[in-house]
Protein backbone atom coordinates (compact mmCIF):
# COMPACT_ATOMS: atom_id res chain seq x y z
CA UNK A 1 0.00 0.00 0.00
CA UNK A 2 2.16 2.64 1.23
CA UNK A 3 4.77 1.66 -1.81
CA UNK A 4 1.92 1.79 -4.38
CA UNK A 5 1.27 5.29 -2.52
CA UNK A 6 4.76 6.56 -3.21
CA UNK A 7 4.65 5.21 -6.50
CA UNK A 8 1.66 6.83 -7.63
CA UNK A 9 2.75 10.37 -5.86
CA UNK A 10 6.58 10.02 -7.27
CA UNK A 11 5.04 9.29 -10.84
CA UNK A 12 2.68 12.65 -10.69
CA UNK A 13 5.44 14.93 -9.31
CA UNK A 14 7.69 13.64 -12.18
CA UNK A 15 5.22 14.35 -14.91
CA UNK A 16 4.28 17.77 -13.49
CA UNK A 17 8.07 18.64 -12.97
CA UNK A 18 8.59 17.64 -16.46
CA UNK A 19 5.42 19.86 -17.38
CA UNK A 20 7.00 22.91 -15.41
CA UNK A 21 10.77 22.75 -16.74
CA UNK A 22 9.14 22.74 -20.78
CA UNK A 23 7.13 25.61 -19.73
CA UNK A 24 10.10 27.58 -18.10
CA UNK A 25 12.23 26.14 -21.22
CA UNK A 26 9.40 27.93 -23.17
CA UNK A 27 9.76 31.20 -21.56
CA UNK A 28 13.59 31.67 -21.53
CA UNK A 29 14.24 30.28 -25.13
CA UNK A 30 11.49 31.99 -27.00
CA UNK A 31 9.04 34.58 -25.22
CA UNK A 32 11.86 36.18 -23.55
CA UNK A 33 14.22 36.50 -26.44
CA UNK A 34 11.38 37.69 -28.90
CA UNK A 35 11.20 40.62 -26.39
CA UNK A 36 14.67 41.54 -27.25
CA UNK A 37 14.70 41.31 -30.27
CA UNK A 38 11.86 43.50 -30.95
CA UNK A 39 13.22 45.88 -28.44
CA UNK A 40 16.30 45.67 -30.25
CA UNK A 41 15.11 46.56 -33.91
CA UNK A 42 13.09 49.66 -32.31
CA UNK A 43 16.15 50.98 -31.20
CA UNK A 44 18.23 50.15 -34.74
CA UNK A 45 15.37 51.42 -36.57
CA UNK A 46 15.68 54.65 -34.27
CA UNK A 47 19.39 55.19 -34.79
CA UNK A 48 18.34 54.78 -39.12
CA UNK A 49 15.71 57.62 -38.63
CA UNK A 50 18.14 60.12 -36.99
CA UNK A 51 20.19 59.57 -39.63
CA UNK A 52 17.74 60.18 -42.13
CA UNK A 53 17.07 63.41 -40.56
CA UNK A 54 20.04 64.54 -39.97
CA UNK A 55 20.67 64.68 -43.89
CA UNK A 56 21.32 68.22 -44.83
CA UNK A 57 19.62 69.28 -48.25
CA UNK A 58 22.04 68.50 -50.85
CA UNK A 59 24.90 65.70 -50.20
CA UNK A 60 28.05 64.93 -52.27
CA UNK A 61 28.62 61.26 -53.96
CA UNK A 62 30.55 60.68 -51.13
CA UNK A 63 28.32 61.68 -48.19
CA UNK A 64 25.47 60.10 -49.89
CA UNK A 65 27.28 57.00 -50.42
CA UNK A 66 28.59 56.73 -46.70
CA UNK A 67 25.26 57.86 -45.22
CA UNK A 68 23.77 55.28 -47.51
CA UNK A 69 26.20 52.25 -46.07
CA UNK A 70 25.38 53.21 -42.64
CA UNK A 71 21.73 53.20 -43.16
CA UNK A 72 22.35 49.70 -45.49
CA UNK A 73 23.90 48.19 -42.14
CA UNK A 74 21.55 49.09 -39.97
CA UNK A 75 18.87 47.59 -42.12
CA UNK A 76 21.13 44.10 -42.88
CA UNK A 77 20.98 43.83 -39.03
CA UNK A 78 17.74 44.02 -38.13
CA UNK A 79 16.85 41.69 -41.14
CA UNK A 80 18.94 39.53 -38.96
CA UNK A 81 17.11 40.14 -36.28
CA UNK A 82 13.61 39.12 -37.64
CA UNK A 83 14.76 36.26 -38.78
CA UNK A 84 16.03 35.22 -35.92
CA UNK A 85 12.47 36.21 -34.58
CA UNK A 86 10.34 34.16 -37.05
CA UNK A 87 12.11 31.16 -35.25
CA UNK A 88 10.79 31.81 -31.71
CA UNK A 89 7.38 33.27 -32.90
CA UNK A 90 4.20 30.06 -31.70
CA UNK A 91 1.55 31.51 -32.37
CA UNK A 92 -0.63 32.56 -34.76
CA UNK A 93 -1.30 36.32 -33.67
CA UNK A 94 2.57 36.81 -33.14
CA UNK A 95 2.79 35.80 -36.50
CA UNK A 96 0.58 38.10 -38.23
CA UNK A 97 1.82 40.89 -35.97
CA UNK A 98 5.27 39.94 -37.33
CA UNK A 99 4.08 40.21 -40.95
CA UNK A 100 2.41 43.36 -40.45
CA UNK A 101 5.41 45.13 -38.98
CA UNK A 102 7.62 43.37 -42.12
CA UNK A 103 5.00 45.14 -44.69
CA UNK A 104 5.31 48.59 -43.19
CA UNK A 105 9.53 48.16 -42.71
CA UNK A 106 8.91 47.65 -46.72
CA UNK A 107 6.90 50.61 -47.47
CA UNK A 108 9.01 52.78 -45.00
CA UNK A 109 11.94 51.78 -46.71
CA UNK A 110 10.99 52.14 -50.18
CA UNK A 111 10.05 55.67 -49.05
CA UNK A 112 13.42 56.53 -47.21
CA UNK A 113 15.39 55.08 -50.15
CA UNK A 114 13.49 57.35 -52.49
CA UNK A 115 14.47 60.35 -50.45
CA UNK A 116 17.83 59.44 -50.61
CA UNK A 117 17.65 59.44 -54.30
CA UNK A 118 16.00 63.39 -54.27
CA UNK A 119 18.93 64.16 -52.21
CA UNK A 120 21.53 63.15 -54.53
CA UNK A 121 19.67 65.48 -56.82
CA UNK A 122 19.50 68.34 -54.57
CA UNK A 123 16.79 69.56 -52.70
CA UNK A 124 15.20 72.84 -50.93
CA UNK A 125 14.57 73.76 -47.27
CA UNK A 126 10.58 73.26 -48.05
CA UNK A 127 10.97 69.58 -50.13
CA UNK A 128 12.73 68.14 -47.60
CA UNK A 129 10.86 69.34 -44.99
CA UNK A 130 7.61 67.33 -46.91
CA UNK A 131 10.06 64.49 -47.35
CA UNK A 132 10.56 64.24 -43.52
CA UNK A 133 6.77 64.43 -42.78
CA UNK A 134 5.99 61.63 -45.22
CA UNK A 135 9.15 59.33 -43.68
CA UNK A 136 8.10 60.53 -39.89
CA UNK A 137 3.97 59.44 -40.47
CA UNK A 138 5.67 56.33 -42.38
CA UNK A 139 7.92 55.31 -39.46
CA UNK A 140 5.15 55.99 -36.98
CA UNK A 141 3.23 53.62 -38.31
CA UNK A 142 6.39 51.11 -38.72
CA UNK A 143 7.43 51.52 -34.95
CA UNK A 144 3.33 51.13 -33.58
CA UNK A 145 3.72 47.76 -35.38
CA UNK A 146 7.03 47.54 -33.42
CA UNK A 147 5.16 48.22 -30.54
CA UNK A 148 2.25 45.89 -30.84
CA UNK A 149 4.47 42.89 -31.39
CA UNK A 150 6.67 43.85 -28.48
CA UNK A 151 3.50 43.98 -26.62
CA UNK A 152 2.30 41.05 -27.64
CA UNK A 153 5.30 39.05 -26.76
CA UNK A 154 5.79 40.83 -23.28
CA UNK A 155 2.16 39.21 -22.61
CA UNK A 156 2.76 35.96 -23.38
CA UNK A 157 5.85 36.00 -20.98
CA UNK A 158 3.51 37.12 -18.33
CA UNK A 159 0.73 34.65 -19.16
CA UNK A 160 3.26 31.74 -19.19
CA UNK A 161 5.28 33.21 -16.12
CA UNK A 162 1.77 32.88 -14.13
CA UNK A 163 1.14 29.17 -15.53
CA UNK A 164 4.56 28.52 -14.32
CA UNK A 165 4.10 30.05 -10.65
CA UNK A 166 0.53 28.00 -10.59
CA UNK A 167 2.51 24.83 -11.82
CA UNK A 168 5.45 25.47 -8.92
CA UNK A 169 2.50 25.72 -6.37
CA UNK A 170 0.85 22.37 -7.58
CA UNK A 171 3.95 21.12 -7.92
CA UNK A 172 5.25 21.72 -3.98
CA UNK A 173 2.34 20.60 -3.28
CA UNK A 174 2.36 17.41 -4.20
CA UNK A 175 5.76 16.79 -3.07
CA UNK A 176 4.67 18.37 0.48
CA UNK A 177 2.01 15.19 0.20
CA UNK A 178 4.99 12.92 -0.65
CA UNK A 179 7.04 13.87 2.76
CA UNK A 180 3.82 13.97 4.68
CA UNK A 181 1.77 10.71 3.70
CA UNK A 182 4.25 8.30 5.32
CA UNK A 183 3.42 9.93 8.68
CA UNK A 184 -0.27 10.05 7.65
CA UNK A 185 -0.04 6.35 7.34
CA UNK A 186 2.51 5.55 10.44
CA UNK A 187 0.21 7.80 12.50
CA UNK A 188 -2.67 5.77 11.36
CA UNK A 189 -1.72 2.42 11.52
CA UNK A 190 -0.33 3.40 15.82
CA UNK A 191 -3.85 4.68 16.15
CA UNK A 192 -5.60 1.55 14.79
CA UNK A 193 -2.98 -0.34 16.86
CA UNK A 194 -3.76 1.59 19.92
CA UNK A 195 -7.74 1.46 19.74
CA UNK A 196 -6.98 -2.63 18.76
CA UNK A 197 -5.34 -3.16 21.50
CA UNK A 198 -8.09 -1.05 24.09
CA UNK A 199 -10.74 -2.90 22.47
CA UNK A 200 -8.79 -6.37 23.19
CA UNK A 201 -8.48 -4.77 27.28
CA UNK A 202 -11.51 -4.11 27.36
CA UNK A 203 -12.97 -7.50 26.11
CA UNK A 204 -10.40 -9.10 28.31
CA UNK A 205 -12.15 -7.47 31.39
CA UNK A 206 -15.56 -8.58 30.80
CA UNK A 207 -14.62 -12.38 30.15
CA UNK A 208 -12.87 -11.82 33.83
Amino acid sequence: MLGLSFALLGGLGTYLARNLNAEYAQIVTNQLPSLGLVRDVSKANSTGRRLLETAGNRLSAEELEVLKARIEKIRDENTARLARLDTLLDSPESMRLSQRLREDRRVYHELADAFLARLSQGVDAEERMEWRTRIAEMDTKYVEAQDRLADYCELSATVRGDELSRSSRLLMWFFTVIAVWPLVLATAVFLWGFASTLILFARGRENL
